[in-house]
């Protein structure tokens, strides 16, 4: 009798390890469903900017080096570009176009201009109509006397 016990046990824990994975199943259904509802809800511009970082290696105090970053809208709607803040020695400017179709991209510029042999690292802020605020990428040099 005892046996039977733990054969009734043991059989239950089997049909429970077969049965689990249709519930898995079910409930990755469900989670993808609610994830597809949620991106299909997110709309307007979207800004992403690439690389996040760059680094301008040692340039010499006195003389300054430029790269070039890329501004892309992966939204539904046309991104506005409304403006930089960098912090010094870094500038931001030369910006190819101020309005980013949906699915399009721009470039700017960064340029670094060190005033003293000493390794700088700053943040570079992209100002859009992005309802998430500023894009920031990071930049980084050393400055050589």
């Amino acid at each position: 009798m005892r046996n039977r016990a733990y054969l009734l046990v043991a059989l239950l824990g089997l049909v429970t390890l077969v049965v689990a994975p249709g519930f898995a199943a079910a409930a990755q259904v469900s989670l993808s469903g609610s994830v597809a509802a949620r991106a299909a809800a997110v709309s307007g511009p979207v800004i992403s900017v690439t690389p996040l970082s760059h680094d301008f290696g040692i340039v010499n105090v006195g003389s300054m080096q430029t790269f070039t970053y890329t501004i892309s809208n992966t939204g539904d709607a046309t991104l506005n570009i409304s403006g930089f803040m960098a912090s010094a020695p870094f500038s931001a400017g030369n910006l190819g176009s101020s309005m980013v179709a949906p699915g399009g991209s721009t470039t700017f510029d960064v340029t670094y201009a060190p005033t003293a042999g000493v390794n700088t690292s700053g943040i570079v802020s992209v100002n859009s109509d992005d309802p998430h605020g500023p894009f920031s990428v990071n930049a980084l040099g050393e400055g050589n006397m």
